[in-house]
């Protein structure tokens, strides 16, 4: 510099610095890009079908057929292989049980594709090379320069638009007007305190008495597939939970992730306690499920407390107050909320969790042999448990690849529904759907809090309770505008 001091230390790159675009490869140089990228999608190869052309890009496989107008597109993360069927047919098998063919003229055609295909479909050497580094950090350029500039490349007002241009070297103009939505979007989607303070907010717990939030989990090493932030009962602390995740699989310690704003009945996760063959047991952890009841049950308490307050109040003869809402005959003011002291409520009547174990009580008992079990009984007076006997992952992969092969069958096939019950995918459905239900009920006629769990609580336990919040909850059945 020209005062003679260092040169900053702080270095800014930029997205296409960091993340730089490929160069395309293409089998035709007359072949044009049939689609608009994304912000940080490259195009690898660009060729022909027998029938339209086909791309492959960072991001997604596109195929257009010219005599029946049919386009379409895969993202590379949905695609689980790729065959070669016939000498000049490629089948792209989805994850979710969908199938898209090309075919081509030559028989070693097929074969690059297939090539190509698989290089980019298998497992990325680091986290970084995942497409969604690049879209965000090319999302947040593009969005950020149309943000600080008034003026993007001499386009104003109602026609500013940023020019782009595309790994076929032609440059297209993407219209910035929607881009103040979408960079917030993008902030909204990285500030996890605020959303998590909102939804606290929306429902309801109270921050000042029952609940708290604890942050024994901000270096995740409480549990690391938990969040920073975790809602516990106000008398559990930070000790305790860290002594009731070596309790339970992976570190799972119950975790709640909703509330019934009229009951107060909480719905939370975890994953099966290690009790073992000697039937080991662990006081905090029959603490921490005890907890959960007494809150839920101050919450009605209070509920119901402020629900009598604000009838006493509605009803309160007009002549007995006067504008500022003070009593005429004392002079002093209506007692307050805020005013009373927790210690003058009495809890409202204490009602036992449920514990939905998704597993049958064969299954979980087996599990004791390896280490893991489920909750006695005798040590959580508290709780009741109930079994909802669904299958685990292995049950459930195999009846879906059972299904994927029917649906690739002929549909003309006589007893074709008889294949499909014997698939048990149906059944499945039937018992996930059951025991959403069954927690869905729990909750919402008896006012009960509900804990779900399976053996690892990462795959039948999510399902159930997302299945349930979306039956309680109208919220998460709706799509936030801003």
């Amino acid at each position: 510099m020209s005062d003679g001091s260092p040169p900053p230390s702080i270095c800014f790159i930029r997205a296409a610095e960091s993340y730089p675009k490929s160069q395309m490869e293409k089998e035709d140089s007359q072949l044009l890009v049939p689609f608009q990228e994304l912000p940080g999608e490259s195009i690898k190869y660009l060729g022909r079908t027998d029938d339209g052309i086909l791309a492959l890009s960072n991001y997604r496989i596109f195929l257009s057929k010219k005599s029946t107008a049919f386009e379409t597109y895969v993202p590379l993360g949905l695609i689980e292989s790729v065959q070669v069927r016939d000498p000049f047919q490629l089948i792209v098998n989805c994850k979710d049980a969908s199938t898209v063919r090309c075919s081509f003229q030559t028989t070693e055609q097929c074969v690059d594709w297939q090539r190509r295909i698989h290089l980019l479909i298998g497992v990325p050497q680091t986290l970084e090379t995942l497409f969604a580094f690049g879209f965000y950090s090319w999302s947040s350029d593009i969005f950020g320069n149309s943000n600080d500039n008034p003026s993007t490349n001499g386009y104003k007002g109602k026609d500013r638009s940023a020019q782009l241009t595309n790994t076929a070297g032609v440059q297209t103009l993407l219209n910035v007007e929607a881009v103040p939505s979408a960079s917030s979007r993008l902030q909204r989607d990285i500030s996890y305190d605020n959303n998590f303070k909102n939804e606290v907010a929306r429902l309801g717990f109270d921050l000042k008495g029952s609940w708290r939030v604890s942050t024994a989990n901000a270096d995740f090493k409480l549990c690391p597939s938990y969040p920073p932030r975790l809602l516990v009962p106000f008398c559990i602390t930070d000790e305790m939970l860290h002594n009731v995740a070596n309790f339970r699989g992976s570190r799972r310690l119950p975790a709640v992730v909703w509330r019934h704003q009229k009951s107060g009945a909480i719905l939370a996760r975890c994953s099966q306690p290690e009790v073992g063959w000697l039937g080991w047991r662990n006081t905090k952890d029959e603490q921490l499920l005890k907890a959960l009841t007494d809150a839920c049950a101050f919450d009605r308490g209070e509920h119901a407390r402020r629900s009598t307050f604000a009838h006493a109040s509605a009803h309160q003869p007009t002549d007995a107050r006067d504008l500022n809402g003070q009593s005429s005959s004392s002079g002093k003011s209506s007692p307050s909320l805020e005013d009373s002291s927790h210690e003058e409520l009495t809890l409202d009547e204490i009602r036992k969790i449920l514990i939905v174990d998704a597993r049958s009580y064969t299954s979980a008992v087996t599990n004791r042999a390896r280490g893991g079990g489920c909750e006695c009984i005798e040590y959580y007076p508290c709780a009741e448990i109930e079994f909802m006997n669904l299958g685990n992952i292995h049950a459930i992969r195999k009846s879906f690849h059972a299904v994927r092969q029917l649906c690739a069958s002929s549909p003309d096939d006589p007893n074709w529904f008889g294949q499909l019950e014997k698939t048990m995918w149906m059944q499945h459905l039937s018992g996930l759907l059951g025991a959403a239900m069954t927690v869905v009920h729990t909750i919402e006629k008896n006012g009960r809090p509900v804990l779900v769990h399976c053996s690892d609580g990462w795959d039948r336990t999510p399902q159930i309770v997302a299945t349930a919040q979306l039956c309680l909850d109208p919220y998460y059945r709706t799509v936030e505008c801003s």
